[in-house]
């Protein structure tokens, strides 16, 4: 197809166990008017052997970088190469519903003025669950960045997001996020315009031991980037109609506040420095007493129950 309407993107590392499930998950759907893009970022596996089984569908593209760019970088390599209206992820460890591209296109065709559309997502894998967000329907981009803020990760992954390709004028992902580049791309968004919630679970995201964030957060090397996140969206706060959003900058604080717990943590593994980091930041935010007095409190809970 020259001009689909839907790019499915699906960069991949070393996914070949479940690589097929997701690509039968795209083709398979009702909505029929896309091309499904897939980028292997040099993987070790059977990834080539399970996709050269799809190549014969004219929809499917399928490239191999020659350098292994990491998460970010992958997902942008993909998106280099889509030629669709909309922008639809699906990592390759998860999978869609039949009717989700179908459902999608139809709200972001009713209403322009929607930059993203979510839905409900199921878990599989290691467990089970439905997560719902806590508002449906269309959702104004005040109250969809106030929501952000609160929550982070209520929108979804990136398997569970649609985006207007004409909306990347804010940038693409950004690689210096390991583990909240999808939040930070969510919210650069939506400064272009509203959300739009199905109630419905119409994508479902896989669960395992060896995920890659859950390998991030074992490191710390997700401390700083919700406080780094903070810090670009207030840098812009008129984009983002901080100064509208009530409590928005105690809430900053407070999601800072809360990395006293890892302190103790941080010494125990000799990460000194970003214990002092975390110091540092507290006085810039007139908060240093308070997260003084908490992290003490902290370390001696920490030591007496070993």
């Amino acid at each position: 197809m020259e001009k689909p309407l839907v790019s499915v993107l699906i960069p991949t590392y070393n996914k070949g166990e479940f690589i097929q499930e997701a690509i039968e998950s795209v083709l398979n759907q009702t909505y029929q008017n896309l091309e499904l893009i897939i980028v292997d970022d040099c993987s070790s596996d059977n990834t080539l052997e399970i996709v050269k089984k799809f190549l014969n569908d004219k929809r499917v593209r399928f490239y191999q970088n020659e350098k292994n760019l990491g998460i970010g970088g992958n997902w942008n390599k993909t998106l280099s190469y889509a030629k669709g209206k909309y922008i639809k992820y699906l990592m390759a460890d998860d999978k869609f519903e039949p009717h989700l591209l179908e459902k999608y296109v139809e709200i972001m065709e009713k209403y322009p003025e929607v930059s993203l559309v979510t839905s409900y997502r199921g878990i599989f894998g290691e467990r089970e669950e439905v997560i719902k967000q806590p508002e449906i329907g269309f959702i104004d981009r005040k109250r969809a960045i106030e929501l952000t803020l609160k929550h982070l990760n209520w929108i979804g992954e990136p398997t569970t997001v649609m985006f207007r390709k004409e909306n990347l004028w804010v940038g693409t992902f950004k690689t210096e996020f390991r583990f909240l580049l999808d939040i930070d791309m969510w919210i650069r968004q939506l400064s272009c315009g509203a959300l739009y919630v199905i109630p419905e679970v119409l994508s479902w995201f896989r669960q395992y031991s060896e995920q890659t964030t859950k390998l991030v957060k074992k490191s710390f090397d997700d401390v700083f980037e919700e406080y780094l996140l903070f810090e670009m969206v207030f840098h812009s706060k008129q984009r983002y109609l901080i100064d509208d959003i009530h409590d928005a900058y105690e809430l900053k604080k407070k999601r800072f506040l809360k990395n006293y717990k890892l302190i103790p943590k941080m010494i125990k593994q000799g990460r000194f420095d970003l214990a002092l980091k975390c110091y540092k930041i507290s006085f810039k935010e007139g908060i240093f007493l308070p997260f003084f007095l908490k992290t003490c409190l902290n370390f001696y809970r920490f030591f007496m129950e070993g």
